[in-house]
């Protein structure tokens, strides 16, 4: 599975430099990808949106070729584990808390506020807050 994704990766990463070459003969343009500094140095974060979200978990198979992962589940220990998995994994953190916030209709819970609380007292608690790159609410 993980040749599987990491192929699919890199031939998606192979086909953005054809793409951006294809019927332009301005070099100038082309040489923003000449050097490894121009081509990543303004991302942060490289991920892939849904990683270990719900019953899928790839944090670890893909952190060889990500630095992020996507989180969601409506379970804290869920969450919890697969953040802790994360920081072994050597990668940051989307945490996606919607199941913690809204319904499957998209009607607010009227406990979210404990839930989003709860989940973040155990977060620092358990020293992972370092960890969080970003929070996704919807």
């Amino acid at each position: 599975m993980r040749s599987m994704l990491v192929a699919l990766a890199l031939s998606f990463t192979c086909a953005i430099p054809a793409v951006l070459a294809a019927g332009n003969d301005n070099t100038e343009t082309i040489s923003v990808l000449n050097s490894k500094q121009k081509r990543y140095g303004h991302l942060e974060y490289v991920g892939f949106y849904a990683s270990a979200m719900r019953h899928w978990n790839f944090t670890e198979a893909l952190s060889g070729v990500t630095n992020i992962t996507w989180i969601e589940s409506s379970s804290t220990e869920t969450l919890m584990t697969r953040i802790a998995e994360a920081k072994n994994s050597g990668v940051k953190v989307v945490l996606s808390v919607q199941p913690l916030i809204f319904d499957p209709d998209y009607v607010v819970k009227s406990d979210f506020l404990y839930k989003l609380s709860n989940l973040q007292q155990r977060i620092a608690a358990e020293g992972l807050l370092e960890h969080i790159a970003m929070i996704y609410p919807i």
